[in-house]
């Protein structure tokens, strides 16, 4: 609703109770919300189940990156549990097409990153757009250490002397890896300066 800030339609803006409507309308706008349901990576699997009353079992799947991608999943039923021990009784098993159907889209058939268009198919004809992200694995942007160790591990042997592992702190100015020669010198400088500004303190002109 739409209203002044002045009592020129109404003194609501004068009441209590508009600070904590105000508030409350925020808190609600503002909320996070939860992506994780919709962010995978090569590796994840989005996973739907679908009412059979009310969807078609196949499921249109496109990258909006301009991959020029499309894909089409087909819904089916899961697999029964195993039965428990006992007796089963009429009432236990459901109608047919009451089950819900099983979709999973697996990201290791996508090939695009990013963005993609999950086109669900009612039986009503009005097509139900959903949205879902394929993104790289966190893994790659983590920067870890690659150990000579584990080169020589890894690589066949004919390519172990073509490459050379520099360690870091061996380098000009290290005291058994402690240090670089740049922080030395700049607590040099600063004594110096120091030193000066004492001594024309002392000694310059007044």
């Amino acid at each position: 609703f739409g209203i002044t800030a002045d009592e020129h339609w109404s003194n609501w803006p004068k009441t209590p109770a508009n600070l904590v409507v105000a508030q409350e309308a925020q808190r609600y706008a503002a909320r996070p919300h939860d992506l994780q349901a919709f962010n995978f990576s090569t590796r994840g699997s989005q996973r739907l189940m679908l009412d059979p009353g009310l969807y078609k079992a196949d499921v249109r799947v496109r990258a909006l990156a301009g991959a020029d991608e499309e894909h089409t999943f087909t819904a089916s039923e899961p697999k029964a549990a195993p039965a428990a021990t006992g007796t089963a009784t009429p009432g236990d098993a459901k109608p047919a097409g009451t089950t819900p159907l099983a979709l999973e889209i697996p990201m290791s058939e996508l090939r695009a990153l990013g963005a993609f268009e999950v086109t669900l198919q009612p039986h009503n004809g009005v097509p139900e757009v959903r949205m879902l992200a394929r993104n790289v694995p966190t893994e790659e942007s983590r920067l870890v250490r690659f150990a000579e160790a584990e080169f020589r591990r890894v690589y066949p042997s004919e390519l172990h002397d073509k490459l050379a592992f520099r360690d870091e702190s061996a380098g000009l100015g290290s005291n058994a890896g402690e240090g670089e020669l740049w922080r030395t010198l700049g607590i040099v400088m600063l004594l110096a300066l120091l030193l000066e500004t004492v001594l024309a303190w002392r000694f310059g002109r007044r």
